[in-house]
Parts: C-alpha cells; structure tokens; sequence
C-alpha cells in the first residue's frame, strides 16, 4: 500500500483481532474516531478495517475497540444487533447496519437503538427504503 499513499495504521497489539488498538496519524482538524465490531461476528472485521483505512486516509484519528467509549469519541459500531437492550448510545453514535430488514435481528429492541443513533448507515438501498418505510429510520446507504 506504499505507493497508494494510504497510511499504515499504527499497531499496538493487545491481542487478537478485534481487542487490537489501532491508532493512525492525526491531522490538525480530524475526528476522533472509534470502530467497535461489537458483535459476535467476525465477518465484519473486513469491513471495519475498510472503514479504519479509508479513515485514516483521511486524516482523522481512528482506533478499533471492542468496546463503545464515552468521551466525545465517535463511535462507529458494527454487531449493534447483539448490544443488550438495557444499553445507551454514547452521543455522535453511528450504527453501519449490516442485517436484513426482515432478519429475526430486527426486533424492537434493536430498532430502538438505531432510532437512538445519531446516524445509521446501511449496507444496501432496498434495506435503507425498508428502515425508512417501516420504522421511520433515515438510514444513509454506505457500500463496504
């Protein structure tokens, strides 16, 4: 990735994938900026990293954490689906949606949190009309 002009992530290794923290060079107005696959699907580690790279290209501040922060961090959560129902949405919260609207997933528990969320993003447009039409969920549509 040398001559593509994408940053190498800095790596500090505190275990397996996804409990890794990866920090990136910083740019004098970037976002801090928190992926979090807090799922049990490692599936989404693929695209989770996509996003820390595109990120970091950026220039924002990016980590991955398998857990949410609270400190005016935004967190890009992946595996929301799996959060308990007793949880709140630190503020700035954006949830990449990657179930089907018609997935057993999709119970009340789990539309009211990305009702919660500042931003949904989703991972196809039949999916985003359903969220929109159904619960009345404005979800962006980001491709992976």
């Amino acid at each position: 990735m040398k001559g593509r002009g994408i940053p190498r992530p800095w790596i500090y290794s505190t275990g397996a994938y996804p409990k890794n923290q990866y920090l990136c060079s910083i740019s004098e107005n970037s976002m801090r900026i928190n992926l979090c696959n807090i799922g049990k699907y490692q599936q989404l580690n693929d695209v989770v990293l996509q996003c820390l790279y595109a990120l970091c290209r950026l220039g924002h501040s990016v980590e991955v954490l398998p857990k949410v922060r609270g400190d005016g961090v935004v967190n890009i959560l992946f595996g929301a689906h799996c959060i308990s129902s007793q949880s709140q949405l630190p503020p700035g919260t954006i949830i990449y949606n990657f179930e089907q609207s018609v997935s057993s997933y999709f119970h009340h528990d789990y539309v009211s949190l990305l009702q919660e969320a500042e931003t949904v993003w989703d991972y196809s447009e039949s999916n985003a009309k359903r969220l929109r039409e159904l619960w009345g969920i404005e979800a962006e549509v980001v491709f992976p």
